[in-house]
């Protein structure tokens, strides 16, 4: 099976199928977009005082915790009092607050989405405010508590040492020379540590002090400002997706169809099942579909060297066996060429006489009937034609490959009819019991057809 089977079998059988899984895609997409309002962007950059990153990680880093004050739902609901504004602050922290790195260079960039455009530029300073303020607020706390805690422990070393100094001062030596000097070695042993111990803690104290002076200086470098413009909608992306989506569902379901519900279509597909020519297209209210269909009949008889036709419907339906009774009665006409003018009286006017052709052997064309077949058997030089509708299902090869079979006659050829060409001649308002006493005679066919034009 090459590519053009595939899309014959496949795209070009289930095209409507294909066709409305696309549009309801399309359709289901636009759905979720139809009360959108305009929505506006307005964004703020800042820096934070924190050391300048040097790393793409330090950076992500700075940024997800000034995200996380930003996000917070306490500096929301008031970033959004002060804009006088009411929004879902759960949602609204999620998808309308937007934190970003620009790079490695420590500027961070707060973006702000809402329906008015005034709002939006006014959360984000708010927002962006409250993020340098709180994180300043809580690094300078930090640096307060450690500072007094230092101070305390240096306090508590002063007192130490005071201790020690109070407790030589008032030293008596002993009668055991020895056992003073071990006394005052220890006592100035231990002040000697505690004076390390303070010089480290005031050293501490002068490093803190001396950060919190050269820490960098956090700010706003460009505050957010109204947008001009709303943002493009999305509707087209998710429009485009729901087309995509939608026509990748029902290809997977029309080849899914295609492999338990085969189904053949078109002439060249009909001619391949069958093996045999496809001679036309019949439509009993439109003589002019196919002028040739008789022609073609008989180019087929020569071809197959047989005299004698037998009509098969391959649906097998009473409207089928209706139409096939049509066929064999319009097979069954003589045919006429096409009037010439012959000059009348020389004065330039002519008339149109119409004229058989000459004569051509008779062909016997007739209704496949299972029991005339049992009764006399096939006709010698016989040939099965079959009229089948133009979109066919693995059962009707089958219900063909069986009558063949059973036989013994070829198929000389196929004509092919479409739904529209049964509604068309209203068979398919046709009573049963008219169908059932249907008969390729002329005269039943034009009572049959007048009371299913009458209905």
């Amino acid at each position: 099976m090459d590519v053009s089977d595939v899309v014959q079998r496949v795209a070009l059988a289930y095209w409507p199928l294909i066709i409305g899984l696309t549009l309801l895609g399309a359709m289901a997409a636009g759905a979720l977009h139809v009360k959108d309002s305009p929505v506006y962007t307005s964004d703020v950059r800042f820096v934070l005082d924190a050391p300048d990153p040097h790393a793409a990680a330090e950076s992500t880093s700075i940024a997800d915790a000034a995200k996380s004050i930003a996000t917070s739902p306490s500096h929301v609901s008031a970033a959004l009092a002060l804009a006088g504004v009411k929004r879902d602050i759960a949602r609204y922290a999620t998808q309308n607050i937007e934190l970003q790195p620009l790079g490695t260079s420590g500027v961070l960039d707060l973006q702000v989405k809402d329906p008015d455009r005034e709002a939006a530029a006014l959360i984000a300073n708010a927002l962006a405010k409250d993020v340098i303020d709180t994180r300043a607020k809580v690094a300078r706390d930090s640096e307060i508590a450690l500072l007094a805690s230092l101070g305390n422990e240096v306090k508590s070393t002063n007192e130490a040492i005071a201790r020690v100094d109070a407790a030589i001062a008032s030293f008596r030596p002993s009668n055991d020379p020895s056992v003073s000097a071990a006394i005052l070695s220890g006592l100035y042993s231990e002040r000697a540590s505690l004076a390390q111990e303070r010089t480290t803690l005031e050293s501490e104290e002068n490093s803190i002090t001396e950060s919190m002076a050269m820490r960098p200086q956090a700010g706003i470098i460009d505050p957010a400002v109204p947008a001009a413009q709303a943002d493009p909608s999305r509707a087209p992306i998710d429009i485009a997706l729901g087309v995509l989506g939608g026509l990748v569902v029902a290809l997977m379901l029309a080849s899914m169809l295609a492999v338990l519900r085969p189904q053949i279509k078109g002439v060249h597909q009909i001619e391949q099942a069958f093996e045999a020519p496809v001679l036309g297209d019949f439509d009993p209210l439109d003589g002019e579909v196919d002028a040739t269909l008789g022609a073609r009949v008989r180019i087929a008889a020569n071809r197959a060297g047989v005299k004698n036709f037998q009509l098969v419907a391959v649906d097998g339906s009473r409207e089928a066996t209706g139409l096939v009774s049509m066929l064999a009665e319009r097979l069954g006409t003589p045919e006429v060429t096409p009037g010439v003018p012959v000059p009348l009286n020389g004065n330039g006017q002519a008339i149109v006489r119409a004229r058989r052709k000459a004569p051509q052997p008779a062909l016997g064309v007739t209704l496949f009937d299972v029991a005339d077949l049992s009764r006399n058997g096939v006709a010698p030089e016989t040939a099965l034609i079959l009229v089948a509708p133009s979109v066919l299902h693995k059962r009707d090869l089958e219900t063909v490959a069986y009558l063949t079979s059973l036989t013994g006659c070829p198929v000389a050829g196929i004509v092919t009819y479409s739904k529209r060409a049964l509604q068309n001649a209203g068979l398919g308002r046709l009573r049963r019991t008219d169908l059932i006493s249907l008969r390729p005679d002329r005269d039943t066919v034009e009572r049959f057809m007048f009371r299913a034009g009458s209905k």
